[in-house]
C-alpha cells in the first residue's frame, strides 16, 4: 500500500490527553506550523472558468493570478476548469490534486 504524506500537513493533533485512561499523546508533526500551504507565483494571461462554487473569496481567479488558493465547494464528477489562453502556450507541467 503506498501512502501519501503531504508536507506540510494540512491538520495538527491538539491537545496531550488520550480517551484512554492515564495515557498522554505526545503527537506533533515535525513539518506542521514550519511552511506556508500557498506560494505566490506568476502566470501567463488566460481567460479563466469553472462550474466549480468557491468559498469564500478563494476563487479560482484569484488562485490563477497568484494572489489565494482555490476553495471549491463540494465537487462533482463531470466538473471543469477551463484554461483560454490569448496566443498559444508551452505548458511545461501541471500540479493534479
Amino acid at each position: 500500500m503506498l501512502r501519501r504524506r503531504y508536507k506540510p500537513s494540512l491538520f495538527q493533533h491538539v491537545g496531550l490527553h488520550s480517551s484512554l485512561p492515564g495515557k498522554l499523546q505526545r503527537l506533533k508533526d515535525k513539518d506542521f506550523g514550519k511552511q506556508g500551504l500557498f506560494q505566490v507565483h506568476s502566470n501567463p494571461t488566460a481567460a479563466v472558468n469553472t462550474s466549480m462554487k468557491h468559498y469564500q473569496q478563494h476563487s479560482l481567479e484569484r488562485l490563477y493570478k497568484g494572489g489565494d488558493f482555490m476553495w471549491a465547494l463540494t465537487p462533482v464528477q463531470g466538473d471543469y476548469i477551463l484554461f483560454s489562453f490569448p496566443q498559444p502556450i508551452h505548458i511545461a507541467g501541471s500540479v493534479v490534486f
